[in-house]
């Protein structure tokens, strides 16, 4: 994961043009590297599940899997993150155009890996909590443990 500094404007602008899995996280744009074939799985498994979950219930959120943008920094005024998390479910679909997601998903899950755990365990943790994300995962593989988030009202 390769990270570099730059100011806010130049990141968004670095973020947009991009075809590789770039975040911002803490002001700082990040570069996820290779995506291994377990966490391509477990993203497939749980992005799966949840999908087959909300048809069979008539549901009209849609699932997303990596790569598609969530602008966290529209959503709160502390910070000017842009996430692109592993598995998001957006049901606001006036809030989500061709740049991504522009409105606070109901669920994220980030799948960890070595140079990713940090920041699903903390940055992520505490920017999901501010937006009003309802449920969050950090899907831990290398400890082989689920870490659910509930908001509580």
């Amino acid at each position: 994961m390769e990270e570099i500094a730059m100011n806010e404007k130049d990141l968004l602008r670095q973020v947009e043009a991009s075809e590789k899995h770039v975040e911002i996280i803490d002001g700082v744009l990040t570069e996820r590297g290779m995506t291994s074939p377990n966490h391509y799985e477990a993203v497939e498994v749980i992005a799966d599940a949840i999908k087959n979950y909300v048809r069979s219930n008539n549901g009209k959120c849609v699932v997303y899997r990596e790569s598609i943008g969530l602008h966290v920094s529209e959503l709160c005024d502390v910070t000017s993150d842009y996430f692109m998390p592993d598995i998001m479910v957006a049901c606001d679909q006036s809030k989500i155009d061709e740049k991504g997601v522009h409105v606070a998903p109901r669920f994220v899950a980030e799948v960890t890996s070595p140079s990713t755990r940090k920041n699903d365990y903390n940055a992520k943790l505490d920017v999901y909590k501010k937006i009003g994300v309802d449920e969050y995962w950090v899907v831990d593989l290398q400890r082989k443990v689920v870490f659910k988030y509930l908001k509580s009202d």
